[in-house]
């Protein structure tokens, strides 16, 4: 009883501290204008999700409120069956059952976001064996958050919410705690259909390496189920405007597309008008391609990016340059994986005491 009420007020303390933190930051950054978008007033993607949010607060299921969003876009949307435009309902139910409106979904943001880079501490120090690694892989990542708030409305792309869940279930993959890893993996791929490209990876890796690979056919199942029924769902909504055949989405590798997504939210890594943000990016490369050689864990990570580099150019347009989220943020938190590769490798060949 007593672990308990101990469990409990730190618990608490901790979830009022995060409050008071989610408190200083919207209002240093001054985010005011998150009410319902009016009608015609609005042109980009994460507006029209946040007017679907409050549609959904007045009653209105997923699909009529989304596609009401779309119409009233600044020049409109006439949507097809794309689910790439669409986006999963997950992360719209995840808002009106926590949020009664757009400052509440801010705050939502911002305690999963520590909770995010709470999940990069223990990765790295888990991968490098170092909490200051692990400390500065953190401190890596606060310039790309810093240039989310400064969009304002950025938090509003569905891909950070996938990609909150998908970090916190590799962090317990890492870790072996398979059950937590498989809900939040499974979380991930329903609220954001791309992160189903890294999970597959890590399938795939698992069951020719001969690991346990059972477990991730959960995610597998429950992704293309759930799938099956929202393109049942959409297509009701779009039977009477057009139809979207999934293979018209891929063209080629575009080195454009691809420069863009690593460009998003990084203006924080420029220095002196110099594209230095690229050398980020080309560290976090190096690092996870060398890492991948000398430790296991360092693989999941590497799945998690090599995917989305190669399939995101090819169905990507240049509007989607919000994608970087899936992988950019990944690259970056791998840079300090490179400081100690040298002691993991010698580590590995017996040459230091484990």
């Amino acid at each position: 009883m007593k672990s308990f009420f101990k469990f409990f007020l730190i618990f608490t303390l901790l979830f009022v501290f995060l409050l008071s933190l989610a408190e200083i930051v919207t209002n240093y950054f001054k985010v005011n204008n998150l009410s319902e978008p009016i009608n015609k007033s609005y042109a980009s993607d994460e507006l029209s999700f946040l007017k679907t949010f409050y549609l959904m607060e007045k009653g209105e299921n997923y699909y009529s409120a989304f596609k009401s969003a779309r119409l009233n876009l600044y020049k409109g949307d006439l949507l097809s069956s794309d689910t790439f435009v669409w986006r999963s309902p997950v992360v719209f139910w995840f808002w009106t059952i926590f949020a009664n409106n757009g400052y509440q979904i801010l705050i939502l943001f911002i305690l999963l976001g520590l909770g995010f880079l709470i999940a990069v501490f223990f990765v790295t120090k888990k991968i490098t064996e170092s909490v200051l690694l692990g400390i500065i892989s953190v401190f890596l990542l606060v310039p790309y958050f810093y240039d989310t708030f400064v969009y304002k409305t950025a938090f509003l792309f569905t891909e950070w919410w996938g990609l909150f869940f998908y970090v916190y279930g590799l962090a317990f993959l890492i870790y072996k705690k398979n059950k937590f890893a498989i809900f939040f993996l499974t979380l991930a791929v329903i609220s954001r259909e791309l992160f189903i490209i890294p999970v597959f990876l890590i399938f795939l890796y698992n069951f020719f390496s001969k690991k346990d690979s059972k477990i991730f056919l959960i995610p597998l199942f429950i992704f293309f189920i759930f799938t099956f029924i929202h393109s049942v769902f959409i297509s009701k909504v779009t039977a009477e405007t057009t139809t979207f055949n999934v293979i018209d989405r891929f063209h080629r590798y575009s080195l454009d597309n691809l420069q863009r997504m690593v460009s998003f939210s990084m203006k924080s890594y420029v220095f002196l008008g110099m594209k230095t943000h690229y050398i980020f990016v080309f560290l976090g490369t190096i690092s996870i391609f060398l890492g991948a050689l000398i430790k296991k864990e360092i693989r999941y990570i590497f799945l998690s990016v090599i995917g989305f580099l190669i399939f995101l150019p090819m169905i990507s347009t240049l509007d989607n340059d919000y994608w970087g989220i899936f992988f950019v943020t990944t690259l970056i938190m791998s840079i300090p994986f490179m400081i100690n590769l040298p002691r993991l490798f010698k580590k590995r060949q017996g040459l230091v005491d484990k």
